[in-house]
């Protein structure tokens, strides 16, 4: 049970990483794109 838990909130971690990721990267191909 704490296992799963564990994992699962690995696993949002991870998502959300992926997303800021994502959204830095977006972020900065606007920033480009203004310059």
């Amino acid at each position: 049970m704490i296992q799963k838990v564990g994992s699962s909130l690995e696993d949002k971690r991870t998502e959300v990483a992926k997303t800021f990721v994502q959204q830095r990267k977006e972020m900065e191909e606007t920033d480009e794109e203004d310059v």
